[in-house]
């Protein structure tokens, strides 16, 4: 899509698809997860931004602006029917591809080799072979309830040990684990094909730190070194832009067991070292970095309620744990997270940019905050989460130090920056990637403030509804609000100097637990994504500094709370 510059230098805006935890759950490899297929378009994939001063590579290249709904309507590949003409001029095809399908919810242990076996023998016609082809490649990655054969991944293979996500898979505490979900690790020529296929122009996956550097530290994994140049060259032999991450939820356990990870200030120079590796080796083909994916989900969810890696909390809060302190940690690791992010960019501007000429970003998972009420108190509960939530990184970041109300309400369990890493922090990124997907109606709980102990939740002083009491990962969808996604985007215009920002993920789940037939039916999805890149592009035709957007996700994911019940593939 293609909208009208400002100036006469244009800088271009991404519309693309992102499969982050699918990395890791290649084998719970690479910093990422799982998800299944649902055929989208060629996705738009960008459309010009309104021009700014940006001293980055493009993002991608600009084509003829398609009508919006170009980005959701499936456009089949030559020779290839669609959905509709296959059912109507081929129903024996379309009745053997969902006798099929039965067979796996009917035999428990049916593998995979028998269905593709069962089509392939059905299908002659040439047209419906290219048809078959297509769907053996979704069936090859389909995890149906566990009842289709999972290809055996790289979870211990080639050197590599366990990070803190796959100790967190094999607790019990989410169904499955990430043992092999879509196994790219062995798999990534045919996911790039697919991805070449579809028509995208970037892909944003995860290195796995414990792949590429089995102890954290030291020697460097030759056999993970050679499966991410394998997997950097694939894509950008098909044109496709790699953007990578550090670290999403995943640091190796042998870091965690030796100094508890992100709560140590020893985790700064081993984060920097690692670093030192991907860009070295690496950043000849990747411009795109980012060092911590959604830091504030990440810390908030790993050390204060303990519902994700490493899983630490403390009575009364959180979900169990067996270590941690919900009142201090949460702060520790994030005042850790931003000095490792901090010192890996200026590591970057230093020994690489010259060269390079890449970009390093930071990654935020943003909700848009509303008040329950308009009353006085509710307005200001609503500001004190976006300052908790986003300002907690985006202060120190902008303007060196934590919001005003952090350092009142949680006192000297905040950390505090010295005059030197100020400097070292503020102004640390090229762009800030956000993870949007809905809203929360904030309510005023100032009373928490009044409990002894406190943890990061009750410091932040305000209770979070969905819209409608709705919760989207109890059997509904996240809802349609792209409206929030324009007031995340306005209030980063207005707080913090409209900063560069590419949406790194946005996206609607599908349940897995009903009929196949029902996860192609995915019309409230289709929705969702048009309604969202329509308020994105309206926000950037408003000035926002919104330079891209990549769905959640391009293959289904292994999700952190929910294993493979709820995805949200476009495959």
């Amino acid at each position: 899509m293609q909208l009208s510059p400002k100036s006469p230098v244009s800088y271009h805006y991404l519309l693309h698809t992102h499969d982050k935890w699918r990395n890791m759950s290649t084998a719970a490899i690479q910093g990422s997860s799982t998800r299944i297929r649902t055929p989208k378009p060629k996705l738009a994939q960008d459309a010009s931004a309104p021009a700014v001063s940006l001293q980055t590579p493009p993002i991608l290249s600009v084509t003829p602006e398609p009508p919006i709904n170009h980005v959701v309507k499936e456009e089949p590949a030559k020779d290839v029917p669609d959905a509709k003409i296959c059912s109507r001029s081929n129903n024996d095809t379309t009745e053997m591809i969902f006798e099929s399908l039965s067979l796996a919810k009917e035999q428990n242990g049916m593998d995979i080799g028998s269905i593709i076996s069962y089509i392939e023998q059905r299908v002659t016609n040439e047209t419906l072979q290219n048809f078959r082809k297509q769907l053996v490649a979704k069936l090859r990655r389909l995890v149906l309830q566990g009842k289709l054969e999972k290809v055996e991944g790289a979870a211990f293979e080639d050197g590599r040990t366990p990070s803190i996500f796959d100790t967190f898979a094999h607790s019990g505490r989410t169904p499955g684990n990430a043992n092999v979900t879509v196994d790219q690790y062995h798999k990534y020529k045919e996911d790039v094909e697919l991805m070449a296929e579809t028509g995208l122009d970037a892909y944003r996956f995860s290195i796995s730190w414990s792949t590429l550097i089995p102890n954290g530290r030291g020697p460097v994994n030759p056999k993970g070194l050679e499966y991410y140049n394998n997997l950097i060259d694939a894509l950008v032999s098909k044109g496709i832009q790699p953007h990578v991450i550090l670290v999403h939820s995943d640091a190796p356990q042998m870091l965690e067991d030796e100094y508890g990870g992100f709560i140590s200030p020893k985790i700064i120079d081993d984060f920097v070292a690692y670093a030192d590796v991907c860009f070295r080796e690496f950043g000849n083909r990747v411009l795109h970095w980012t060092t911590i994916n959604e830091a504030n989900i990440f810390v908030i969810g790993g050390y204060d309620t303990g519902d994700s890696p490493p899983c630490r909390c403390s009575f009364p809060f959180g979900r169990n744990c067996t270590t941690g302190n919900s009142t201090t940690e949460p702060y520790l690791a994030g005042h850790h997270l931003l000095l490792a992010h901090a010192s890996a960019t200026r590591l970057y501007k230093e020994k690489y940019h010259g060269k390079q000429r890449g970009v390093v970003g930071f990654s935020l998972y943003a909700f848009d905050f509303i008040p329950f009420t308009n009353t006085e108190v509710d307005v200001i509960a609503a500001q004190r989460s976006y300052d908790y939530f986003i300002g907690w990184f985006m202060q120190p970041l902008v303007h060196g130090e934590y919001p005003l109300v952090m350092r009142t309400n949680a006192g000297t369990r905040l950390p505090v920056f010295t005059r030197n890493e100020t400097e070292l922090i503020k102004g640390s990124f090229d762009f800030i990637g956000l993870n949007y997907y809905t809203v929360f109606r904030v309510k005023d709980n100032s009373i928490s403030l009044t409990k002894e102990p406190r943890d990061f939740m009750a410091d932040h002083a305000s209770t979070w509804q969905y819209i409608n009491d709705m919760i989207p990962f109890e059997g509904h969808p996240f809802l349609n609000t792209p409206w929030g996604l324009q007031g995340v985007l306005e209030h980063f215009k207005q707080v913090y100097g409209n900063p560069p920002i590419v949406i790194h993920e946005n996206g609607q789940i599908s349940d897995h637990s009903g009929d196949y037939n029902t996860i192609l039916n995915d019309q409230s999805r289709v929705e969702y994504l048009q309604a969202h890149i329509g308020a994105l592009l309206d926000a950037v035709r408003n000035g926002s500094n919104a330079k891209g957007y990549f769905v959640w996700s391009f293959i289904d994911v292994y999700e952190i709370i929910f294993g493979t019940k709820y995805t949200f593939g476009l495959y």
